[in-house]
């Protein structure tokens, strides 16, 4: 049986050339290898015992978001896993540069994020690590989850973990020892994904505000995991029965203030408003007559005191969730700078006014 191991491990050794080193873990060295037989390039690692078990189950797995299992190569201490390499960045880098993502993007990708667990799920495995380091985002946009290293199989008759591990932020409650962990403590991690997705920010800094995934979030991460969705399908059953609620509240972005619902009173107080500000524009440009440069400062001195204080404090289209330096920032201190914002413009734009009014067309101040 040794014989046949150290064969087995020196066919892999000769057959899968290192090219170079990717990074270290607990039992060994992890490789960017080359198959010298078919030129194809592949991810080499050294893992535990526990960790091979875990592989095992996945050698046979077909899915489009969980890698290729090659080779599982026994050794004295652990096994030589032979993967497939994907090219791509983990979606910890994709955060690190864009802060969150559109929408759209957070469900295409969350949505194969929760195939590939459900997966993992089907075999009896728990990944326990889902962070946005170990999801792969391949350079043709398909999710892949990788690193099983301290993934386990699920014992349904334990009372709690022997070992406390998992990312601290994302890992469940029970990764600290107090249950024994199930497919619930991926759920966990999920929400969290989710929200950092959506937010660039954790749930307790800030809940996203959008009220169907935000209520996803919530019942993902709750303490107990018997009050957590049962598994990934739950999950993707919620989102494609409420599919149209986030594309509407994404799209209700850009209709203006007063007109995102249907109630009645709402509408008429709204119209009244813009009446009121179209009287604000045009009255201002009447008196202009046929000076194109007073007309043209006082365009810009009604847009700057009368519609951008109205664009900033309404949010129109959602811009501190668009633009990127107010992705990162706290809601609060958006809505601060909406407010300061506002008042600015209505300052500076009433002080154009102004000029135009006394200095440019030489009206009488009132006394």
């Amino acid at each position: 049986m040794e014989e046949q191991q150290n064969l087995y491990a020196q066919y892999v050794e000769n057959v899968y050339q290192n090219l170079t080193e990717l990074g270290g873990g607990r039992l060994g060295k992890t490789f960017l290898a080359r198959n010298v037989q078919t030129g194809k390039i592949v991810i080499k690692k050294q893992v535990s015992w526990s960790a091979a078990r875990v592989y095992e189950r996945l050698k046979d797995v077909d899915c489009p978001h969980l890698p290729h299992i090659y080779e599982i190569c026994p050794l004295i201490e652990g096994c030589i896993i032979v993967e497939e390499y994907i090219s791509g960045e983990t979606l910890e880098q994709v955060l690190a540069r864009n802060g969150s993502l559109p929408l759209e993007k957070v469900l295409e990708y969350f949505e194969q994020i929760l195939k590939g667990v459900g997966v993992l799920h089907e075999k009896g495995v728990v990944h326990r690590d889902l962070t946005p380091a170990n999801i792969l985002v391949s350079s043709d946009h398909v999710i892949k989850i990788i690193d099983f290293g301290i993934a386990r199989n699920r014992n349904s008759e334990g009372k709690q973990d022997t070992y406390i591990l998992g990312t601290v932020g994302y890992a469940s409650p029970e990764q600290f020892g107090f249950l024994q962990t199930d497919g619930r403590a991926d759920i966990y991690a999920l929400g969290i994904l989710l929200n950092k997705m959506l937010t660039g920010k954790m749930p307790n800094e800030e809940l996203t505000d959008n009220p169907v995934l935000g209520q996803i979030v919530e019942k993902c991460t709750r303490i107990d995991p018997k009050q957590r969705y049962e598994s990934t399908t739950e999950i993707l059953r919620e989102i494609g029965r409420e599919h149209v609620i986030p594309k509407q509240w994404e799209k209700d972005a850009s209709v203006l203030p007063g007109f995102r619902s249907n109630i009645l009173w709402r509408k008429i107080t709204a119209v009244i408003g813009y009446v009121c500000m179209g009287i604000l524009t045009v009255e201002p440009l009447s008196r202009c007559g046929m000076n194109p440069v007073a007309w043209l400062l006082d365009g810009i001195a009604v847009f700057v005191y009368v519609w951008l204080p109205f664009l900033l404090l309404s949010n129109f289209g959602r811009w501190d969730r668009r633009l990127r330096p107010f992705r990162k920032m706290p809601k609060a201190v958006t809505v601060a700078i909406r407010i300061l914002g506002s008042e600015i413009a209505f300052y500076y734009g009433v002080l154009l006014e102004n000029y135009v009014r006394y200095v440019l067309l030489g009206l009488p101040r009132a006394s």
